[in-house]
């Protein structure tokens, strides 16, 4: 006799299909231009925190600016292994692109301990050297959204866009503010919350946008 098939038995496509119409129905009339909303669609989704369609910010064009650096074969670089894993390096290496994350770099760990500092503020630096026109995704550490706001002002960087989502109590929210304040691209979710997981759903919903644009 066959079993009865349970509720948990859904297709992939069913469960994001239903995911984000209830999404919708919760979060109501917004701002978001379509493919911005597509993005936090993406970081609800990662999170189930519906707080994400209130304090995710875009910087005008920045999801535009960042589909057309994806498709020149920028690189991205990220602050963590958590957001490096995470990253479809398929879909960024169709235009040529790869990752970069230095934070377990033997060096960067010897540098920060010298300099009592955190080795994801010395690992973001080491990793956008000599990147510029690069995708910045700061997904774990204010400490390497402060350094790459450093770097910025400081004109030693000029990147293609930032992804500020550090997460944490101290410095999170400030290192963000900071962040909005620059004359750069950015997205950026306002306060303590962030982290990998909707830093990851960023970067991989603006190159399903990119590919989207390329079928």
């Amino acid at each position: 006799m066959q079993k009865p098939v349970g509720p948990y038995r859904r297709t992939p496509e069913s469960i994001s299909v239903e995911s984000r119409a209830l999404i919708c129905e919760a979060i109501g009339p917004h701002q978001f231009e379509t493919d911005e909303f597509e993005i936090v669609l993406r970081m609800i989704q990662a999170s189930a925190d519906l707080e994400y369609a209130r304090t995710t910010v875009f910087t005008s064009g920045a999801v535009t600016t960042g589909v057309s650096a994806l498709r020149a074969g920028t690189n991205v670089v990220v602050d963590v292994e958590m957001v490096n894993v995470g990253i479809e390096h398929d879909k960024l290496a169709r235009w040529g692109g790869t990752s970069r994350c230095c934070i377990r770099d033997p060096e960067v760990k010897e540098r920060a301990a010298a300099l009592g500092t955190t080795r994801a503020s010395v690992g973001i630096e080491k990793a956008v050297d000599r990147s510029d026109g690069c995708i910045v995704a700061i997904g774990n550490a204010p400490t390497a959204l402060l350094t790459v706001i450093d770097l910025i002002t400081g004109g030693r960087l000029r990147p293609a866009l930032v992804i500020g989502m550090p997460v944490g109590f101290v410095l999170a929210a400030e290192s963000k503010e900071a962040l909005v304040q620059l004359a750069v691209p950015s997205i950026v979710c306002r306060g303590r919350k962030g982290g990998s997981a909707v830093t990851v759903a960023t970067i991989n919903g603006l190159l399903d946008l990119a590919s989207r644009d390329d079928s």
